[in-house]
């Protein structure tokens, strides 16, 4: 998975536990010596917060930052689109390399071929829903994608403090997939450091986005390394 930027995550099996780091808090001026560090890591996946200052009050990145991430990453790439009008970015980043897709069930008005979109592409698709939105709203859509991404803090910014309540968000939407049979993984993003982790990922979560626990450590491959270890405990023995 780590080595090869060809795996989607629908390709993972979803007992697997996986740790996404998001480069939002990386430090761009050294973006070359982050990749690599990152290349060295135990991390599963490269996480691209893209925020257009409409959907959310802020800017991230454009495609020159991802092309340079490309250029240097060796892992796997999934872009979180915080975005409105998703559907214009969806092609160019599949040219760029990036795999896996996220987009915002409030930032869609036709949902379901975005994600059509996203699957032409040869990408994973993921939906992704903001803390406020209801987990009912998913019902109709979830068995179309690969993954879920919980909100758990309110997009747009980074270091933000986890929202307690998105962990009931976490229990109903494991219930669905289980109840359904479904395959798809569960991300929570947003406030997960070593304080919470483990209750993230006992109510049901399959990955775990990271961003500014990892680039604020002192030193963030053993960030890395201590959020994998917790996960790896997490998994279930074969």
């Amino acid at each position: 998975m780590t080595g090869d930027k060809k795996i989607k995550i629908r390709k993972i099996k979803s007992q697997q536990k996986l740790l996404a780091s998001s480069v939002l808090c990386c430090r761009f001026e050294q973006l070359k010596e982050e990749m690599k560090m990152l290349n060295e890591s135990q991390t599963d996946l490269l996480h691209l917060d893209i925020m257009d200052g409409v959907f959310v009050p802020n800017l991230s990145f454009g495609y020159p930052i991802i092309e340079c991430v490309a250029k240097y990453s060796k892992k796997t790439l999934e872009a979180h689109l915080m975005v409105v009008n998703p559907e214009t970015y969806i092609k160019r980043l599949a040219d760029l390399g990036v795999k896996s897709i996220c987009v915002h069930w409030e930032a869609c008005t036709h949902l379901d071929q975005v994600i059509k979109m996203i699957h032409e592409q040869n990408c994973s698709a993921g939906i992704a829903i903001n803390p406020h939105t209801p987990v009912s709203f998913l019902q109709d859509i979830l068995h179309e994608v690969e993954y879920v991404c919980l909100m758990s803090v309110n997009p747009g910014y980074a270091r933000q403090h986890f929202i307690e309540y998105v962990m009931h968000k976490i229990q109903k939407v494991k219930k669905i997939i289980v109840d359904r049979k479904l395959n798809t993984l569960i991300e929570v993003d947003g406030g997960v450091n070593f304080s919470n982790v483990e209750r993230v990922l006992q109510v049901g979560a399959d990955v775990i986005i990271s961003a500014s626990a990892i680039f604020d450590a002192d030193k963030p491959i053993e960030a890395i390394q201590k959020f994998k270890s917790i996960l790896s405990q997490a998994n279930p023995q074969p």
